[in-house]
């Protein structure tokens, strides 16, 4: 992993402002804490229009397996840069930031790409099968999976923020079988990006069955549910 895909070791001082715990009844919050979530919720939704915009390689005549190493590259230096916009992220050790990095750049990228397919499908499936295609021997078990998660994702139509947040949840949520040495860290953000989900749900009018999906949203279990 590169230095610059990585936050340099916080210093002593450079911990983020803790966030008070928030009641488990969304109802029940209280001004000063909707307003703690509605700021935190704008951030991310910055941080993911960052992140979405388009990622072109930087010499577009390459193809084959140089053009998916470049632009896997190109899409983990701003995945990267998106982490980076994350306290919670920024106060872990170079280690957990490096473990987490790695866990969480799969989800993000497929949260990225059905943002793009709800913009433009015919573009997006273009480009899968384009990156199918240098990996064969993986497209008959990823296509259609793919294809199914893109069009319930379009089907919910996600906001930014939404998408934001759920790119968050997924950083934190990829601690699954890692040595992570601030465990408590790692799931405290966890709960703070899954309430704001909750959150944000809730305030757009989501249905139940729609938040369900959202709060226990998993790629593997995607996969393997549709395989």
């Amino acid at each position: 992993m590169k230095p610059e895909f990585v936050v340099n070791k916080p210093k002593l001082n450079s911990r983020p402002k803790k966030v008070e715990k928030i009641p488990k009844i969304l109802s029940h919050l209280n001004t000063s804490q909707k307003k703690d979530l509605d700021k935190r919720s704008l951030e991310m939704m910055e941080a993911f229009m960052y992140y979405r915009q388009p990622i072109e390689p930087t010499n577009k005549s390459i193809d084959g397996a140089e053009y998916v190493s470049d632009t896997f590259t190109l899409n983990v230096q701003r995945y990267a840069d998106f982490c980076k916009r994350i306290p919670e992220y920024c106060s872990l050790t170079q280690q957990d930031q490096i473990s987490l990095l790695k866990g969480g750049v799969t989800e993000a990228s497929l949260l990225r790409s059905a943002n793009s397919y709800a913009d433009h499908p015919e573009k997006q499936l273009d480009q899968l099968a384009r990156m199918l295609r240098i990996i064969p021997e993986s497209s008959n078990h990823l296509d259609r999976p793919i294809r199914h998660f893109y069009k319930r994702m379009a089907d919910i139509k996600p906001t930014a923020t939404e998408l934001g947040i759920l790119v968050a949840l997924s950083l934190f949520s990829a601690d699954k079988g890692m040595a992570i040495n601030e465990k408590i860290k790692v799931e405290e953000a966890q709960t703070l990006f899954a309430t704001m989900l909750e959150y944000e749900c809730l305030k757009n009018k989501r249905k139940a069955n729609i938040q369900s999906f959202y709060l226990n949203y998993q790629t593997c279990d995607i996969f393997i549910m549709h395989l």
